[in-house]
């Protein structure tokens, strides 16, 4: 099992490498720009914070950021030697593009182990990076307290989940730049059309949850169209085997009840979706069936 580490301890590991590098590169350049090859050599290169951790303590940053920051960790030094060198031969014309391209890619560097302090800033505290919706991580025990709730009071509660239209598809034609920008922007819309108390997750891939509090499944739908509505506005057209097609947005909508397993019904919620093929824009409420009437229609043939 991974080190549990505090939020504190994880983001002091980051700002105590973040100084290091800084103090080098300050002085790395006063030095290349007062031309002290000497001096710039013997400055001993910044021990990156990650080559030191336990495979334990490793375990609890994100592994994608990781190599992203390894990789240009490696390119930054090999750059500031490519400098040295240029300086030593006294090749004044690469040198100068050299210590640019060098500049940049610490730019690039610093901006980058900035985001993995957010990130686990934002994941310490229940929040997926990428969305600022609440994360799985807090969705299930704050639906299921939810749902304890509706059984004291017995008002309405609805949840739902939307995701964007052929998912793949998009990615695909318009890249997984651009469907990061879509997720980014369904995750506004969804803040912005949402009402103030109630709650909203990036559950999963493409998966949003919104957990919408005393409002039926009425209520919910008229809150989807008004979020897709916002949506279309902003999203991209593609062409797709020679036809045009506008990113968008559908939703299944459901009415849970005490008692109801909050795992199987998202799950549900999930195969429902999946087997509307998706329409654009379409919001529909979930019926529930028994667990042989979804098992004979997950094994029916899609029209």
């Amino acid at each position: 099992m991974p080190l549990n580490y505090e939020l504190n301890d994880r983001i002091n590991i980051v700002l105590t490498s973040q100084d290091e590098y800084i103090r080098w590169f300050t002085a790395f350049s006063r030095r290349i720009v007062c031309e002290e090859y000497s001096e710039a050599l013997s400055l001993q290169k910044p021990n990156f914070f990650i080559k030191s951790l336990s495979e334990d303590a490793l375990a609890t940053f994100n592994e994608k950021q990781i190599g992203v920051i390894n990789k240009k960790n490696e390119d930054l030094f090999e750059f500031a030697d490519k400098v040295v060198h240029d300086l030593c031969e006294g090749n004044v014309q690469s040198l100068t593009g050299d210590f640019v391209a060098f500049t940049e890619l610490f730019d690039w560097f610093m901006r980058d182990v900035s985001q993995l302090r957010r990130s686990v800033f934002y994941e310490e505290n229940g929040y997926d990076k990428l969305t600022g919706l609440k994360s799985a991580s807090s969705m299930f025990k704050e639906l299921e307290i939810e749902l304890e709730r509706v059984s004291r009071q017995g008002k309405d509660f609805s949840m739902a989940m939307a995701m964007i239209v052929d998912y793949e598809e998009v990615k695909e034609h318009l890249g997984a730049e651009q469907l990061d920008e879509h997720i980014h922007l369904a995750a506004r819309v969804i803040k912005k059309c949402l009402r103030p108390f109630d709650d909203a997750y990036y559950s999963r891939n493409n998966e949003f949850v919104m957990a919408l509090k005393q409002t039926g499944a009425g209520g919910a739908i008229r809150a989807f169209n008004r979020l897709e509505g916002e949506f279309e506005k902003e999203a991209a057209s593609y062409v797709a085997n020679g036809e045009t097609k506008k990113v968008s947005m559908t939703c299944c909508i459901a009415e849970p009840v005490p008692g109801d397993d909050v795992s199987i019904l998202l799950d549900n919620l999930r195969e429902d979706i999946k087997s509307s093929n998706g329409t654009s824009g379409n919001a529909f409420s979930y019926n529930e069936i028994s667990p042989l009437q979804r098992l004979i229609k997950q094994d029916m043939p899609q029209k």
